[in-house]
């Protein structure tokens, strides 16, 4: 789907940003999804699709440049206290005991 955007310039005003316009065009898309992410109407996956970045890193490096932070509310630090008190309280169930990072997986122990 494409989407357009018109804007009712003077004469003057549309020379000077003809010679510009590539550069102009990519502000302009990056502002208004910036914008769509900060108010909630698009994911970070979203804006990497619109601006075309290769990986989920050069998205967040480009959000945090535009002091766009991880949507975390108080809600979401609840819900992740549940979930560790939830673990912490499992801890000695066998899945649990048994189970080694993937750091240590490929450790060997000495005798």
């Amino acid at each position: 789907m494409k989407f357009t955007v018109q804007y009712d310039l003077p004469e003057s005003a549309v020379e000077a940003f003809q010679t510009h316009w590539n550069i102009i065009a990519r502000k302009n898309l990056e502002d208004i999804t910036v914008i769509g992410y900060k108010i909630g109407i698009l994911t970070s996956y979203q804006v990497q699709q619109i601006l075309g970045f290769s990986s989920r890193w050069e998205t967040e490096t480009f959000l945090h440049k535009h002091q766009c932070y991880l949507h975390y509310d108080d809600d979401d630090f609840q819900h992740d206290g549940d979930v560790l008190q939830e673990i912490m309280d499992h801890r000695s169930s066998p899945v649990i005991q048994n189970f080694r990072p993937h750091s240590e997986k490929g450790r060997q122990t000495g005798s």
